[in-house]
């Protein structure tokens, strides 16, 4: 009876134990969230104001330009010392001469052409003849005929000019020694009797080969023409040296000197016939020499060249 009431009582608490056992694990397994509080509040840090605006500094302009200086090796002319002065006459305007210490020059003080004054059919400065031309007129203007009388004008003369000395080399084909200041017509009448002009119609051309006008000069470089041809049909053609005359214009002026003393330097050079021309020593090598022969001639303390 006694081991019945045991076992009874066992399995009750047997029984008792598995009735309770999942509401032991139920509370075994739940572990409600742990609580986490929040942050504590913290304010925002004490308010910065922007840096002060500091404006730029003053503007300073760029120092003034200073070029630089001027080696001393480099020569500036200064043409402070006067040389010749030429004077007007009735084609020609005059001027005065100026040098630099280097030896180059210029021209300044320039005087218009006086123009022709006739007197008993002559001009009285250059010696010209009057062919209808009053005193009133410009220089080598043909007088205005009657109407109903016209006739084409004839050239106008020139001064007689002294016999020179022509230098014609037929193997060059040139003629030098030719004056200055020399028109067409006088040219050809002081080659007239020369070989091989004796014979034929002659002309002078220039270097465009258009015929030179009677009322301008002959220049270096133009040229001696027979356009018809000679008797054997050949044209005969000799080109002008004039002595003196660097830039072809028939002229001597300070413009030649400066020319040779330019080729003489070596800073320019002359060739052909307008060396030739300034080859006033005939040793083929122009120098200062020539140069002041060419200004005495042009300052007239020199009659020829």
């Amino acid at each position: 009876m006694k081991k019945t009431a045991k076992s009874l009582m066992l399995l009750l608490a047997f029984a008792a134990v598995l009735r309770l056992a999942p509401m032991i694990n139920a509370t075994a397994m739940f572990s409600p969230p742990s609580y986490t509080p929040p942050p504590v509040y913290r304010p925002p840090s004490v308010y910065t104001p922007p840096p002060v605006y500091t404006p730029p500094s003053v503007y300073t302009p760029p120092s003034v330009y200073t070029p630089p200086t001027v080696p001393s090796t480099v020569h500036i002319h200064s043409y402070n010392m006067p040389g010749s002065s030429v004077q007007s006459s009735c084609l020609i305007s005059g001027y005065t001469t100026y040098f630099c210490s280097c030896g180059m020059s210029q021209t300044g003080g320039q005087k218009p052409p006086l123009g022709h004054s006739y007197a008993n059919g002559r001009c009285v400065r250059c010696g010209m003849s009057q062919t209808g031309i009053s005193p009133s007129q410009p220089a080598n203007v043909p007088a205005a005929a009657p109407k109903g009388t016209e006739k084409p004008s004839a050239a106008p003369e020139t001064a007689t000019k002294p016999d020179l000395k022509l230098k014609i080399e037929k193997n060059k084909k040139t003629i030098a020694n030719v004056a200055p200041e020399l028109c067409p017509s006088a040219l050809l009448d002081l080659l007239k009797n020369e070989a091989p002009f004796k014979s034929g119609t002659f002309t002078v051309l220039d270097g465009g080969d258009m015929p030179v006008a009677d009322g301008s000069f002959v220049g270096t470089g133009c040229r001696v023409s027979d356009i018809a041809g000679s008797d054997d049909g050949i044209n005969v053609i000799y080109t002008i040296i004039v002595s003196g005359d660097t830039d072809g214009d028939g002229e001597v002026t300070a413009s030649d000197a400066r020319a040779v003393l330019r080729h003489a330097a070596k800073l320019e050079g002359l060739k052909g016939e307008f060396l030739a021309a300034a080859d006033l020593n005939g040793d083929g090598s122009p120098d200062a020499s020539a140069a002041r022969m060419i200004l005495r001639y042009v300052a007239k303390l020199e009659t020829s060249l």
